[in-house]
């Protein structure tokens, strides 16, 4: 039996990612947040250099969307904030 119409249309925004063979799982927990997954699970030694400043991390949606997704390998563009990142990478 093949899928109602309804359904192929709702997924059609979802088709390459349920296609490809490395995806096992889909969230739709908002825009962007695929990709990022994704390649954090791909490139598991990847940082977040994050331009606001830290004072102000957790007062946006999509700050602490990515603070769920790299969780302490999100640093702050500046001088201290690359050596932390470059430290954490070239472990």
């Amino acid at each position: 039996m093949s899928e109602p119409v309804f359904l192929q249309e709702f997924l059609r925004p979802f088709s390459r990612w349920l296609s490809a063979p490395d995806v096992s799982e889909i969230a739709v927990n908002g825009p962007g947040q695929v990709w990022v997954e994704r390649l954090t699970g791909h490139f598991h030694r990847a940082v977040w250099l994050n331009p606001v400043p830290q004072k102000h991390w957790g007062y946006t949606h999509s700050i602490t969307l990515m603070r769920r997704l790299f969780g302490e390998r999100m640093f702050p563009l500046t001088l201290q904030g690359l050596e932390g990142a470059m430290r954490l990478l070239s472990k």
